[in-house]
């Protein structure tokens, strides 16, 4: 797989911190139901 790199597109910029950002919240909230 090819890396994005989000100065390539604003875009993507916009949307890796919020990706970045909801990826531990997941996690948390599976390690939580799981738990």
């Amino acid at each position: 797989m090819k890396t994005r790199k989000p100065t390539q597109k604003p875009k993507h910029k916009d949307l890796e911190p919020k990706t970045t950002k909801a990826l531990p919240d997941i996690a948390e909230l599976r390690n939580a139901q799981t738990d």
